[in-house]
């Protein structure tokens, strides 16, 4: 009896310690799977952190057209870059001056601001003026001041084109380069634009004689030239006189684009009668400019010449005064990541991609890129192989992104 109670006693011993290892081994383990559980979930969120992300539906990717390009391995022309000015063309810039005088009246239903279009020959405003006996002196003197400028300007045209001929004449001998008839062929332009504003400006003092009482006169303020008004330096009713411009006119169809070349980058300027033409406030977008001339003046202390090309400006993006960086094929070429030059955008001077990491969900990512070439660029930096970038209609993430942003504010 009491062997098989020590017997009882020993198994619920050994029980009991199996069950002890048993719990123990359980509550080790645990913790291990709640971490390998919680680690990728970590590391989503930090990868979250560093990119902004935007998600969409399929209707609102098909909506607004996105589509997306694979980021490969690629070569491009390599190119030099450099920094230019937009200019207007020559003869395609005009003030419009009153010739005396007077209260200035509005033609029309309303007042010419900045920013409208004009065409040549359009009354933009009416200056009227009392006529007193010495200022009929000085409307004397005006038409011989008038005179003369025209005369000087017939002779001018009739030299630039004696000019012309006889560079044309060379220039079939081999004796001088294309550029010097170019040359010749923009002074002519320059100077018919003189004698055209001459013969305006006498023919509208003719009309305002003609149609002057003893008493009083007006004239009718017109356009010289078609294009977009840029300045107004008066309002209605206000007085105004015959040294200072009333309106400022610029056309923008056609523009110039001056660069500062130095010294041993011209041999690789001289060579491209045409260059690739971007700008920032264009994304996207690749202009095309043509070799007007060089100034044949290089500059003693930067050591650099200036080039003017001429850019057709469709949809007026270039405007005067603006920075274009111009794009001169070197001959060599890059190797790197490629991608097409709309998918990259320009934000407070930083390169932006967004990059699609599953289906409908953008990331927007900041790049560097380097050369460029047509329609496509390296990235040197922020992308992989094989990824999916937004190569039509990024520029309409970063508007939804803002929208959702303010939403959520």
């Amino acid at each position: 009896m009491i062997r098989q109670s020590c017997l009882s006693l020993v198994l619920l011993f050994l029980v009991t310690l199996l069950l002890a290892c048993g719990s123990k081994k359980k509550a080790t383990s645990q913790p291990d799977a709640t971490a390998e559980q919680t680690q990728p979930v970590a590391q989503e969120e930090t990868g979250a952190a560093q990119e902004e992300r935007l998600k969409l539906s399929p209707e609102e990717i098909a909506a607004s057209g996105i589509q997306t390009t694979a980021v490969v391995e690629g070569a491009v022309d390599e190119t030099l870059a450099i920094q230019g000015r937009v200019l207007p063309r020559s003869g395609q810039q005009a003030a419009v001056i009153p010739t005396f005088p007077g209260r200035l009246l509005t033609a029309g239903n309303r007042f010419p601001v900045v920013g409208n279009a004009v065409r040549q020959g359009q009354t933009l405003a009416i200056v009227v003026q009392e006529l007193s006996a010495t200022e009929a002196a000085t409307l004397a003197e005006k038409r011989i001041d008038l005179d003369a400028q025209i005369q000087q300007a017939n002779q001018e045209v009739a030299q630039k084109t004696r000019d012309l001929e006889r560079t044309k004449a060379l220039y079939e001998g081999g004796v001088v380069a294309l550029k010097q008839v170019q040359l010749a062929e923009t002074d002519l332009h320059i100077a018919e634009a003189h004698q055209q504003a001459a013969q305006r400006a006498r023919a509208a003092y003719e009309k305002v004689q003609s149609n002057a009482s003893t008493s009083s006169r007006r004239l009718n303020l017109l356009a010289p030239i078609t294009g977009v008004i840029t300045a107004v330096n008066a309002a209605p009713n206000q007085q105004v006189d015959n040294t200072k411009a009333i309106f400022e006119i610029v056309n923008l169809d056609t523009v110039w684009i001056e660069a500062q070349v130095f010294e041993d980058q011209l041999p690789l300027v001289r060579g491209a009668r045409a260059v690739a033409i971007t700008t920032r406030a264009a994304p996207g977008i690749t202009f095309t400019g043509r070799l007007v001339n060089f100034s044949q003046q290089v500059d003693p202390v930067n050591k650099t010449e200036g080039v003017l090309f001429e850019v057709a400006n469709h949809q007026h993006w270039l405007a005067i005064g603006m920075n274009a960086d111009m794009h001169f094929p070197s001959g060599n070429l890059a190797n790197g990541l490629v991608v097409p030059t709309s998918a990259v955008l320009e934000e407070q001077g930083h390169s932006l991609v967004f990059v699609e990491t599953a289906p409908g969900l953008f990331a927007k990512r900041e790049v560097k890129t380097g050369n460029r070439a047509g329609s496509s660029v390296i990235v040197s930096d922020g992308l992989k192989v094989g990824e999916k970038v937004v190569s039509t209609g990024a520029q309409m993430l970063i508007n939804a992104g803002k929208g959702k942003a303010g939403g959520e504010e």
